[in-house]
């Protein structure tokens, strides 16, 4: 099975670059978007032009797949679109036969990825240590918010949301 990875935003900040990986990379146009779409093409270019590098988009349904991973481990509301982008690219890939690991310091990213049994590692000394499945709460009225709210407001008395982990468990990978 091929092995690739797909870059967040994370990897390129803090350095890595594609020409020097044995794998074919991909990221994400919501990536490259994040970054600065015209400096990121001059500075991959290269990258871009051997086609070490890839920028793709993932289909629908996986966007979707991974909307309702991250709505069930209460991360929903701490992802961005780039990110939602690459667990999205990294299940359609995984679909398509080969063996994706994202590269991503965002413990969000890892959290959902470990929910979605996606393959990740990370480039600073952190990560995650367990799987956490969070609930999102009004500390104001003390009631629990709906899988897959999207507000930052509490609909019921208007007092600012906040999560707590309602469950943790051990990795499924080896990190």
């Amino acid at each position: 099975m091929e092995k690739l990875y797909i870059f967040d935003t994370s990897a390129f900040i803090m350095g890595l670059h594609p020409s020097t990986l044995d794998q074919k990379t991909f990221t994400t146009p919501e990536v490259v978007s994040e970054l600065g779409g015209e400096r990121f093409n001059e500075k991959y270019s290269a990258a871009l032009y051997t086609r070490k590098l890839e920028v793709t988009s993932p289909a629908e349904n996986y966007l979707k797949l991974v909307d309702e991973a991250s709505s069930a481990s209460g991360d929903l509301m701490k992802l961005s679109k780039a990110d939602t982008s690459i667990l999205a690219l990294a299940l359609e890939l995984r679909a398509h036969g080969t063996e994706p690991a994202i590269v991503s310091d965002d413990f969000a990213v890892q959290n959902v990825a470990e929910q979605l049994d996606l393959n990740y590692s990370h480039l600073s000394s952190f990560s995650i240590k367990t799987h956490i499945k969070w609930i999102w709460y009004c500390p104001g009225c003390r009631r629990p918010l709906p899988k897959g709210f999207r507000g930052e407001l509490c609909p019921t008395c208007g007092t600012k949301v906040k999560r707590k982990a309602l469950k943790k468990s051990a990795l499924k990978q080896k990190r």
